[in-house]
């Protein structure tokens, strides 16, 4: 192997290797109380925390959601009263950057939960 190879192939390797370190799991949770419904049950004022599982390398511009954010998520909500749930679906979490709106949702559904403040921008 020659010189100039071993050189591509050691700056490939680190350059893989950095970007896998700076990978980091996240995890969004959004919390409140909320009125609905889970197949038959339904529930008025419950508390809720939705809990999504991501990794920090996944946050990008997402043309879709026409914010930043990340898709193909997974998670469960935990309703007060009724138990824990899986989402069936992948999630997407988003936040519109200068405007304060943020939230999660499924492309099947649309957003689960949009929300705003000023706090976030």
């Amino acid at each position: 192997m020659t010189l100039m190879r071993k050189l591509i192939l050691l700056t490939s390797l680190a350059a893989i290797m950095a970007a896998t370190l700076a990978a980091a799991p996240i995890t969004y949770r959004f919390s409140g109380s909320g009125s609905g419904t889970i197949g038959r049950s339904v529930f008025e004022g419950a508390d809720f925390v939705a809990t999504i599982n991501g990794d920090t390398t996944s946050v990008t511009s997402q043309p879709s959601l026409g914010a930043l954010g990340a898709l193909g998520l997974s998670g469960n909500i935990s309703i007060a009263g009724l138990g824990v749930f899986a989402f069936a679906d992948p999630l997407f979490v988003f936040i519109v950057e200068g405007t304060g709106f943020f939230g999660f949702g499924n492309f099947v559904n649309g957003n689960l939960i949009t929300a705003n403040s000023p706090a976030v921008v």
